[in-house]
């Protein structure tokens, strides 16, 4: 029997939220599964020195982050927390797509589907440049905003002369109507090297600096430090939103009732951390894996949900092994990012 066969690990909590679902049902959805973004003390740093270059008029900035290290959760989490710093900052998204259309045309109609305009139907690339120019500016008069715009621009490592090309654009017609459009950059560090390569040999080599703005590095999870923070924000999550039970209660509702936290289980989660780590050659692991080895362990230790339960070193040591086994692939990255 599995935690899938459980059918009231809450011992009823989440239940009377989602009257209409198991616990067994909600498992899909639990924000470990699915990957919903948890603010780590990286993520913080990268908030602040970000909200610094908004705040002192910078033009951009670029979240650059290792596979796997979780950059755009990240980039979610830091226009979240500048969006209750500055409650009339609108903020949009535009992601890069991998292979770019060749014309302008088809460009624009991705960029106005990103900003949430369907209507893109017409043929003219001017026409369809001015709508999203619109766009943007009836977003930031509903949102209340008086001049910073937020574009989150996700995939920026596939960056070429004609996206940039049309950003800019977008960056002048802003400022023209009174506006400032400020760009988060969220790019893969392995690829984003030949993309400024590329860019800087380019007609507007001038400006790309000014569009990249001031590069920020996401590191992995690593201290113990680290993982107090990540546990302790843990601790105070609840799933589903609207209801009293703890992500950790989820799982373990009758260790929880006892008294067992992640908080306290820091110590034994670095030190079987740091064990992985020599054992497999590695000086980090991906943030990913970080999160992967969390749901593992307490996924693997529902059937033994008692009082007096411990997440201890031998738990940790166990999930961290098996994580390496059913997710090899951001490992393999990771370590080959570090050769």
């Amino acid at each position: 029997m599995t935690i899938l066969d459980i059918n009231d690990v809450h011992g009823g909590t989440a239940l009377m939220a989602t009257a209409e679902l198991s616990a067994a049902e909600l498992l899909i959805d639990h924000p470990l599964v699915i990957g919903v973004p948890v603010r780590t003390k990286p993520v913080d740093q990268a908030w602040l020195e970000c909200k610094r270059i908004v705040a002192a008029g910078g033009p951009a900035f670029t979240l650059v982050g290792e596979p796997g290290s979780g950059r755009k959760c990240a980039a979610r989490l830091i226009a979240a927390a500048l969006h209750q710093d500055f409650r009339q900052l609108p903020v949009l998204h535009h992601a890069l797509p991998r292979i770019a259309p060749e014309n302008t045309r088809e460009r624009w109609q991705a960029m106005m589907f990103s900003l949430g305009n369907h209507n893109v139907s017409v043929r003219s690339s001017t026409i369809l440049k001015a709508r999203s120019i619109q766009t943007i500016l009836d977003t930031a008069r509903r949102k209340g905003s008086f001049g910073t715009i937020l574009m989150i621009v996700h995939n920026f490592e596939w960056l070429d002369t004609l996206w940039s090309s049309m950003l800019l654009d977008l960056r002048d017609a802003v400022c023209a109507a009174g506006y400032r459009l400020f760009f988060l950059n969220v790019a893969n560090s392995s690829y984003l090297p030949q993309a400024q390569s590329r860019l800087l040999s380019s007609s507007i080599a001038h400006e790309i600096p000014g569009l990249i703005g001031a590069p920020c590095a996401l590191r992995h999870l690593s201290s113990l430090g680290d993982f107090e923070h990540l546990f302790s924000e843990l601790d105070t999550l609840y799933f589903p939103a609207n209801s009293d039970c703890s992500w950790l209660a989820f799982y373990l509702p009758r260790a929880y009732r006892f008294g067992l936290r992640l908080r306290a289980c820091t110590d034994d989660f670095q030190a079987a951390y740091t064990g992985f780590c020599k054992d497999s050659g590695r000086s980090t692991v991906p943030t990913r894996c970080i999160f992967n080895v969390i749901r593992i362990a307490l996924t693997c230790q529902t059937l033994k949900d008692e009082e007096g339960l411990k997440l201890d070193i031998a738990v940790w040591r166990a999930a961290f092994e098996q994580a390496a086994s059913s997710f090899p692939t951001s490992l393999v990255l990771a370590n080959e990012v570090q050769q």
